[in-house]
């Protein structure tokens, strides 16, 4: 082999990879795939608003939200995250999990900006989240909600599961079994 030849294949095998890296991407995004095209517009704000009843805030977030009502929205932001958190401390939630400022609505559909505070505690087979909500305005003006989950049908889940894995394990050994007469 001569010496043009020895550079010659790695060359060619190393831009065929090159282009396979770069052009798989693309053509996988055309067609019915949607891949990360799917994060487009009818996805944008995912995050939903926290309903809690009888709450009132003291930033109300209008109807028309665009990047100019967000930042003045901001600017408006009083109340720390400290702040916040000592609140649902002082309120009794002390096992927060997460924290992040959002959007609370109340019964009458009304929005308001304010921190939420999420936190989760186990029982036997009950989950209980307790959301705090307070005001991103005013410290003093706070809510809360509860929420409890149930947990004992999973384990009723599991065993059926546990059958059915149990059926197909027979029929996985005699599928290998036909598998191997086959190649025989």
């Amino acid at each position: 082999m001569n010496r043009k030849t020895k550079f010659l294949i790695p060359t060619f095998a190393a831009v065929f990879a090159l282009a396979f890296v770069f052009v798989t991407p693309y053509v996988m995004a055309e067609g019915d795939y949607e891949g990360h095209s799917k994060w487009g517009a009818k996805h944008q704000g995912m995050n939903k608003a926290v309903t809690v009843d009888g709450f009132t805030g003291s930033i109300p977030i209008p109807e028309d939200f665009d990047k100019e009502t967000m930042k003045a929205l901001k600017e408006q932001v009083s109340v720390t995250l400290i702040d916040a958190a000592t609140a649902a401390e002082d309120n009794g939630l002390s096992n927060v999990m997460k924290a992040s400022i959002g959007i609370v609505k109340n019964e009458n559909g009304d929005k308001y900006v304010a921190w939420v505070l999420a936190g989760m505690s186990m029982e036997d087979d009950t989950i209980t989240k307790n959301i705090f909500v307070v005001d991103a305005g005013n410290v003093e003006n706070t809510g809360s909600i509860t929420k409890s989950f149930d947990l004992s049908h999973i384990e009723e889940m599991k065993s059926q599961w546990k059958d059915h894995e149990s059926n197909f394990s027979g029929d996985h050994e005699a599928m290998k079994e036909k598998f191997r007469e086959l190649h025989e």
